[in-house]
C-alpha cells in the first residue's frame, strides 16, 4: 500500500508504462512482506493496484467489490486475504461522455468533456463541486425546520424538509465529483445521463432558496424598523396597514419577481415615511417648549405644590386627585430639538410612546397651575370642614394651647395655610381624629356595588345598603367615610 501512494507520488501526473510500475515494485525497499503471504502474490496486487491508479483496469475482489481509480483510498481497509484472493481484473468502463457533459454545463455552465487531458479542467470541477457542496450544507442548516423572519413564514417545515432531502443528495454528489480529478478516474464515472440530470435539477431550486435569504436579509433593515413602529402607533387603520406590509414578505419572496421586489420596497419605504410624519406630530403635541418648561419647574418648586405634598398624607384627604396631578404634570417633557423626521427614519423611537398619552387630554403648563390652585383651595376648604366636626370640636379641648390658637386662627381666616404651618395645622387636625373610624371607598368598590343601570331611588338603596354593609360592627357616629 505504501508502494502505490510512493508511485502515485513519484509520476506527479505522469502516466508510467507496466515495466516502469514493475520495476519501481521490484526496487522499493517499502515493500510488505510476510511470512504468511506468497511474495509474487503481493507484488502482483500491487502493480495491478498501479494500474488501477492509473486508470488501465478495475480490480473485482472476492467479496463483489470492485477497486478503480475513483476509490482507491479503500485499499487502506482491505483484509490480507483480499491480496491473492481477487476473482478478476478488466478494463474500465470507458469515458461516458453523454454524462460528462451533462455534468459539466450542469455544474460549470460550459462543457469541459472534450478537455479531460487537460489539468485545469480538473481544478475547475473541483473547485466548483466543493464550492456547491458548502453552499447545499450550509442552506440545509438554515432553513432547518423551516424559515421565520420576524413572525412571518418564509419557508415553511414541510417545504424545508422536501429541500434538504435534494440540498443533501446534491452535497453528496457534489462531494464525489471532488474525486473526479483526474483523466483516469473519469472512465469510472458512475453516474448516467438521467442521474446527473435529475440530481442537477436541484442547482436551480438551491440557487431560489439561497436568493430567497439573501433578500430577506435585503429586507430586514426595513421589516425590523416597522416592527418596532408598530407597537408605538395608536392609529388602528394605519397599524393594520403596516401588519399587512410585514405579512406581504413571503409573498413576495416566493413569487422571485424583481418587480414586485422592487415595489413592495418602496411601499415599505413609504410607510416608513409616514411614520415619521405621524411620530413627529405626535411627539411635537404632548413635548413643551424650553419657555414652558421653565414654568413646569416654577410650578413644581412652588409653595402651593409644597403644601399638596404635605397634605396629601392627611387622612382626611383624598390624595388620588393631587397624584393624577402630579402624573399629568411630569408627561409634560421638554422637547429635543435634535428629534426631526430624519433622525425619527433611523430609529423609530426617541423616549416618546404616543400610546401612554392616547385618550389623555393634552395639559398645557398654564392648566396645570389653575387645577393645583384649585385643588389646594378644596384641600383648605376640606380641612375647615373637618373642624366643624362634633366629635373633633369634642376633642379640641385635648389640644396643646399652641395648636388650639393655630386652628383657631386658621379657621377664622386670620392665618393663611403656608408650607411654614402646613403640617402643623395637619397634623393637628389628624390628631383630633384620633378615635374616629376611617373607610375609604375606592372606585372598583362602587363598581362591584353598581352592577347594573338603576333608578334613582333604587341607586340610593343600592348605596345605602353598601355603607351599611361596610359599616357593620362599627360605631356609626364614629365612622368617617372618604373617597380615595
Amino acid at each position: 500500500k505504501n508502494i502505490l501512494y510512493q508511485l502515485q507520488e513519484k509520476g506527479e501526473g505522469k502516466v508510467l508504462n507496466r515495466e516502469d510500475l514493475i520495476e519501481f515494485v521490484a526496487n522499493s525497499e517499502n515493500l510488505w512482506l510476510s511470512k504468511d503471504f506468497k511474495i509474487e502474490a503481493e507484488l502482483e496486487f500491487v502493480v495491478l493496484a498501479a494500474l488501477a491508479a492509473l486508470g488501465e483496469l478495475e480490480i473485482t475482489l472476492s467479496s463483489g467489490q470492485t477497486i478503480n481509480s475513483t476509490n482507491l483510498f479503500e485499499l487502506k481497509n482491505l483484509a490480507k486475504e483480499d491480496v491473492y484472493t481477487f476473482t478478476h481484473v478488466k478494463p474500465p468502463k470507458g469515458l461516458n461522455l453523454a454524462a460528462l457533459k451533462a455534468m459539466f454545463m450542469g455544474l460549470l455552465g460550459r462543457d469541459l468533456s472534450k478537455r479531460l487531458n487537460d489539468p485545469s479542467t480538473y481544478t475547475h470541477l473541483v473547485g466548483a463541486a466543493e464550492e456547491w457542496a458548502k453552499k447545499a450544507v450550509a442552506t440545509t442548516s438554515l432553513i432547518q425546520g423551516g424559515l421565520l423572519f420576524k413572525g412571518v413564514e418564509i419557508i415553511s417545515p414541510q417545504e424545508a424538509k422536501a429541500y434538504s432531502n435534494d440540498f443533501t443528495v446534491f452535497a453528496r454528489f457534489c462531494d464525489k465529483l471532488a474525486n473526479y480529478n483526474t483523466e483516469a478516474k473519469m472512465k469510472n464515472f458512475q453516474f448516467s445521463v438521467e442521474e446527473v440530470q435529475r440530481i442537477l435539477e436541484t442547482k436551480p431550486v438551491l440557487e431560489k432558496v439561497q436568493t430567497q435569504l439573501e433578500e430577506v436579509k435585503a429586507f430586514d433593515t426595513d421589516i425590523t424598523y416597522l416592527q418596532q413602529a408598530k407597537q408605538y402607533v395608536t392609529n388602528p387603520e394605519f397599524k393594520n396597514d403596516i401588519t399587512q406590509a410585514i405579512n406581504q414578505l413571503a409573498k413576495v419572496l416566493s413569487a422571485d419577481d424583481k418587480k414586485s421586489m422592487a415595489e413592495y420596497q418602496t411601499k415599505l419605504e413609504k410607510l416608513k415615511e409616514d411614520y415619521a410624519d405621524w411620530y413627529l406630530q405626535q411627539y411635537l403635541k404632548y413635548r413643551i417648549s424650553e419657555a414652558d418648561d421653565t414654568q413646569k419647574q416654577a410650578l413644581l418648586d412652588s409653595e402651593e405644590k409644597t403644601i399638596c405634598e404635605i397634605l396629601q398624607e392627611a387622612d382626611f384627604l383624598s390624595s388620588q386627585t393631587y397624584l393624577n396631578w402630579l402624573a399629568t404634570v411630569n408627561k409634560l417633557q421638554l422637547a429635543d430639538d435634535n428629534v426631526n423626521k430624519g433622525l425619527i427614519l433611523t430609529t423609530p423611537y426617541h423616549d416618546f410612546n404616543p400610546v401612554d398619552y392616547e385618550g389623555n387630554a393634552i395639559a398645557s403648563v398654564k392648566e396645570c397651575k389653575t387645577n393645583l390652585h384649585e385643588l389646594l383651595s378644596q384641600w383648605e376648604e376640606i380641612l375647615k370642614n373637618t373642624l366643624e366636626d362634633p366629635m373633633v370640636k369634642k376633642n379640641r379641648s385635648l389640644l396643646e394651647p399652641e395648636q388650639n390658637n393655630l386652628l383657631k386662627s386658621f379657621e377664622s381666616g386670620e392665618t393663611q395655610l403656608k408650607k411654614d404651618n402646613a403640617l402643623a395645622i395637619r397634623n393637628a387636625i389628624m390628631s383630633l381624629q384620633k378615635g374616629l373610624t376611617k373607610i375609604e371607598l375606592s372606585w372598583d368598590d362602587m363598581k362591584v356595588a353598581f352592577t347594573k343601570p338603576l333608578t334613582p331611588e333604587a341607586a340610593s338603596e343600592v348605596f345605602k345598603d353598601y355603607i351599611d354593609q361596610l359599616a357593620r360592627g362599627k360605631e356609626r357616629e364614629k365612622i368617617r367615610i372618604i373617597l380615595k
